[in-house]
């Protein structure tokens, strides 16, 4: 599992440190930590760290329609209330 727990939230772990399975069946992104207002900037995102054809599920709850979405990068997009 990958968070930003270490750095109260306020940043992206150090790629380096990333451990996605290549077998998983997806991964979630969540591009909003509401609490401490850290947003996952879709630009800037490392989407060369995602396993080729993996499904990217993304968590727009906090922000969507707030920004432009690159479709290109996600399989699924939700948001809920």
């Amino acid at each position: 599992m990958l968070n930003s727990k270490a750095s109260g939230y306020t940043k992206l772990p150090d790629q380096q440190t990333w451990k996605i399975d290549p077998e998983a069946s997806f991964l979630h992104y969540c591009v909003n930590e509401t609490v401490h207002g850290f947003v996952l900037d879709q630009a800037n995102f490392p989407w060369d760290k995602i396993p080729k054809d993996m499904v990217i599920v993304g968590d727009m709850s906090s922000n969507i329609a707030t920004f432009p979405i690159d479709w290109k990068h996600f399989d699924v997009i939700y948001a809920g209330a």
